[in-house]
């Protein structure tokens, strides 16, 4: 589970109050937070509404200047028709026929957004009952509103854990955590620059014209429910429509705990078992009423999740002084896991009675269901050998029996090695230096394995009913076969890594270095590959591809200064990756990994992993973008390499200054390079929204490129129609650079001095204010779109490098006291 990195998450309930510094403390922390959009774009305010100069109802910022008048649709007074003036309103709206419009640009979009509000309260007890007895119990509720109306999150978790060590030796530890949770969200899916694939309020809102009055018309009819909006023809969804009539509904609830015995057989052998238990249901709604653009007939999608995993462990841990000079320690095991998940699915449409959300109010209903079972047993066992206390080897392995191969492949063998040197332990003439402190080296070498997903080794049985009807009306059921090819040998993924590195400190502690090297070697790696149609099947499961990752992870820790009372603490630290997608299966010469066919990341030999492929431009005889006679660029028919998401290197800069009980942090994060597919950007600038494009429009505009012969490109053209074709012409007109600079963090803390809590109930009293994601800069981008690349339009997975409208970044301000008893 662990192949792709662990985050280890350690709860106070775990511990069972065996931190308790009275032997019975109470600590409660009250927090609240303000969080706002964090990168909304500069709009320009000299153009509004229509195409080429001339003003019309489309969606899109190509228009007259606002000073236009008795011109272009606009009369002597700046007015035109108003946006509701349409026969099919007339009726839900009699007081707009014949009403004129203030021409002139309004803040629609701000508006659209609101300040979301955090409250998170936590209260912590810890009881050391002594003689190896302790307790532990907390609660905590979270309560957020999101910057985007109805958007909220609300989330109880409450936990209680103890530890009894028994006079027979036995030591036994339990703990137990409920978590329930319940979100509501209004949509976003991906969006490509108009209304969206599904329903996403984010499609449509960001780049409203400059002349429509988002928030001052009314979106919704008082006869049917239905949207009402400025676009005349091909409708598209007033946003506000959309928040008021779709919702995402989610209801979690949560169950985990473990517990743990041990057992002391001798002063260096002890045994112990421990089993956990985690499991979890989750109801999901999706509720969109009839009349709007996206979904028409309306939607319900219910899902029913259940989950449940139980993981056993049963091992012996040594520790042994073999002589003065050796020592050996270790541990071996097994570990028996089983999980168990259960999912069923009611998607129905056509919605009857607007406004209900039931499922006998939808006339067509498409239903599922899926139960998936797993099971894993591995053995294990790692031993590390010691000399003198600065050098040490260890060595472990670990085999595991996988449920979803079959019989042949699943079994796998994964073996480690690593080696540590401590010279500053080992030779006495560098101890006690003032400019050595510390110095530690290392390698090793280590392997993982990853298996598939179950029921990816064999053709699926399906069933279905009333699926037609006999002359006589009787009902036809049928047996079909899964479009998914099951295959047989399938082999679990093998990872190896490379590691060596070294660990310093220097000037009496006050250089602090932490260098690490790898070279990271994946093979077999499991791929969804698409077939054709024609071989019966849509696509099945291989062993793919190899992939090599070479890269380096570095630290650098100062303290400038360092006095009684004052502090200067600041780290540096940078990671950077190189990988290469090394071969792909025989007869492959290239797999889609996230996104679609004709856009998206591709395993490609040669080319970094998740390369990403789209349409491009042409290039002329003399390597020029190529210009066809309209003055445009001419896109490939083909897809081919258009951009690579993976940054170059990624580095942080951390600070605190420490004063008595006061200290000021802050972190910098820089990413260097990385493409991004931003149709967020592309749709901006596409359609004249941004300070980008605030400037003459009416000046003809030459491209730059040139035409079939080599020439320089002398065709002029209105900049309206060029930025639809630069942009959309060719996906690669979407690819910008990733290249980021923030301020992530800022935050100034406060803890009173015990003197002054000498005479009250309280152990200690803490104060801390802070901000996150205050300032960025992405310097690749157009200045006037302020586009934040912190966002991800393909969801968890390997996607990366897309933007499809999924909406803005939020900052955060906030404050939290925390009180100890």
């Amino acid at each position: 589970q662990g192949a792709n990195g662990v985050i280890l998450v350690t709860t106070k309930n775990g511990q069972g109050g065996a931190e308790a510094k009275k032997g019975f403390e109470i600590s409660v922390t009250q927090g609240v937070a303000r969080t706002e959009v964090a990168n909304l774009p500069e709009y320009q305010n000299s153009y509004g509404n229509g195409f080429s100069g001339n003003f019309g109802w489309f969606f899109s910022n190509w228009g007259p200047s606002f000073d236009t008048r008795s011109a272009n649709g606009i009369d002597e007074n700046g007015q035109v028709q108003h946006p509701l003036d349409q026969e099919r309103y007339n009726a839900a709206f009699p007081e707009f026929e014949g009403q004129r419009y203030d021409y002139r640009p309004y803040d629609n979009v701000t508006e659209f957004f609101q300040a979301g509000t955090v409250y998170n309260t936590s209260v912590n007890v810890d009881k050391n009952f002594g003689n190896g007895i302790s307790f532990n119990a907390n609660y905590s509720n979270l309560d957020e509103t999101g910057f985007v109306p109805q958007n909220t999150f609300k989330k109880h978790n409450a936990g209680i854990g103890g530890k009894v060590d028994l006079a027979n030796g036995l030591k036994i530890s339990t703990s137990l955590n409920i978590v329930s949770s319940e979100r509501i969200a209004p949509p976003a899916s991906i969006g490509f620059g108009s209304n969206p694939a599904g329903a996403s309020v984010f499609a449509n809102v960001l780049y409203t014209p400059r002349s429509v009055d988002l928030a001052g018309m009314p979106f919704q009819s008082p006869i049917d429910g239905s949207q009402v909006y400025y676009r005349r023809g091909s409708a598209i969804q007033n946003p506000r429509w959309g928040l008021a009539n779709m919702a995402d509904r989610e209801q979690v609830s949560r169950y985990f705990g473990n517990v743990a015995l041990s057992y002391e057989l001798t002063d260096w052998l002890t045994a112990s078992y421990r089993i956990g238990v985690d499991t979890y249901t989750q109801t999901s709604r999706r509720e969109i009423n009839k009349g709007g653009s996206q979904v028409p007939d309306g939607q319900l999608t219910t899902t029913n999740r259940s989950n449940t995993i139980i993981d056993q462990v049963l091992n012996l841990s040594f520790d042994t002084e073999l002589s003065e000079s050796f020592n050996l320690s270790g541990v071996v095991g097994i570990n028996n896991r089983v999980d168990r998940s259960n999912q069923n699915r009611v998607a129905s449409t056509q919605q009857f009675i607007f406004g209900l959300f039931d499922q006998d109010n939808f006339i067509e209903h498409i239903g599922s269901e899926f139960n998936q079972d797993e099971g894993q047993i591995g053995v294990f066992g790692s031993v590390t050998a010691g000399f003198n206390r600065f050098l040490y080897l260890t060595a472990s392995a670990r085999n595991d029996w996988s449920s979803t191969l079959e019989e042949a492949n699943r079994s796998v063998l994964y073996p480690s090695l690593s080696v540590s040197f401590v010279p500053t332990d080992a030779f006495e003439g560098l101890q006690g230096s003032r400019v050595l402190n510390y110095l530690k080296l290392r390698a090793g070498y280590g392997t993982s394995a990853r298996f598939p997903d179950p029921y990816s080794t064999r053709a699926i049985l399906g069933s279905s009913t009333n699926v037609s009807q006999t002359p006589g009306g009787a009902a036809l059921n049928t047996n079909f076969v899964s479009n998914q090819l099951g295959n047989t040998d399938l082999k679990p993924e093998l990872l190896g890594e490379l590691e060596v590195g070294i660990e310093g400190r220097f000037f009496n502690n006050r250089v602090g270095l932490d260098l690490s090297l790898y070279d990271k070697q994946s093979s077999d790696l499991l791929v969804d590959l698409d077939l054709d149609p024609a071989s019966g099947f849509t696509s099945t499961t291989i062993n793919a591809a190899e992939v090599s990752n070479r890269g380096i992870e570095v630290s650098l820790n100062l303290i400038p200064i360092k006095s009684k009372d004052f502090t200067w603490d600041m780290t540096w630290n940078l990671t950077s990756n190189k990988n290469e997608v090394v071969s792909v299966a025989d007869g492959v010469d290239q797999v889609l990994i996230a996104g679609y066919t004709n856009i998206g990341n591709f395993a490609i030999p040669g080319q970094p992993f998740g390369a990403i492929q789209g349409s491009a431009f042409r290039r002329g005889p003399n390597g020029g973008l190529l210009v066809g006679g309209n003055g445009e660029y001419q896109a490939t028919n083909d897809i081919e390499i258009i951009g690579d998401p993976n940054p170059n290197y990624q580095a942080n800069w951390l600070n605190t200054l420490s004063y008595k009980g006061v200290s000021l942090s802050w972190q910098f994060s820089y990413t260097d390079g990385g493409d991004i597919y931003s149709v967020t950007t592309a749709t901006m600038l596409a359609r004249g929204l941004t300070s980008d494009s605030d400037f003459d429009r009416f000046l003809p505009l030459i491209l730059p490129g040139e035409d079939a012969e080599g020439n320089a490109n002398t065709v002029q053209g209105y900049v309206g129609d060029y930025g639809f074709a630069a942009f959309f012409g060719a996906d690669e007109g979407t690819i910008f650079d990733g290249t980021v600079v923030r301020l992530r963090e800022v935050s100034l803390a406060y803890s009173l001095p015990a003197s002054l809590l000498e005479k009250t109930p309280f152990g200690s009293i803490s104060l801390r204010v802070s901000g996150e994601n205050l300032w960025y800069n992405a310097p690749n981008f157009p200045p006037g779109v302020n586009f934040d690349p912190e966002v991800l339009s393909l969801g968890v997975g390997n996607g990366r490098g897309f933007d499809y409208l999924t909406g803005p970044t939020a900052k955060k301000f906030g404050a939290n006291i925390t009180l100890t008893f």
